[in-house]
């Protein structure tokens, strides 16, 4: 490892625990029990044997699901707007310098 102990703990202090917060019947973790943390061969941590599970998800509420679907919505018909766009440029662009002819309107073949 390259740098000093003191240096890590200067750009990230220790996470002093506020047990003050919390709940009943939780409490710290005695060196003795140390033992009973365990990881396998994919790192999975486990406790006593049994995989700590850490779950971590987004629940959003019903009007929070809403405007996402609107956005995305929108997001997807803006997209759809643009290509329609830039296939119209294309296409005029590609006219007026002759590069196809069989498909342009007769007003835009000068």
């Amino acid at each position: 490892m390259s740098g000093d102990r003191g240096e890590e703990l200067k750009k990230t202090p220790l996470n002093k625990a506020d047990p003050t917060n919390w709940p009943d019947g939780v409490r710290p973790i005695a060196l003795d029990e140390m033992d009973s943390f365990g990881v396998d061969r994919r790192g999975v941590l486990h406790w006593n044997g049994h995989p700590v599970l850490v779950q971590k998800g987004i629940k959003l509420s019903t009007w929070q699901s809403f405007g996402t679907i609107l956005i995305v919505l929108f997001t997807i018909i803006g997209g759809v707007g643009a290509a329609a766009q830039g296939w119209a440029a294309a296409h005029q662009w590609s006219c007026q310098i002759k590069l196809i002819s069989w498909a342009c309107p007769p007003a835009l073949i000068p």
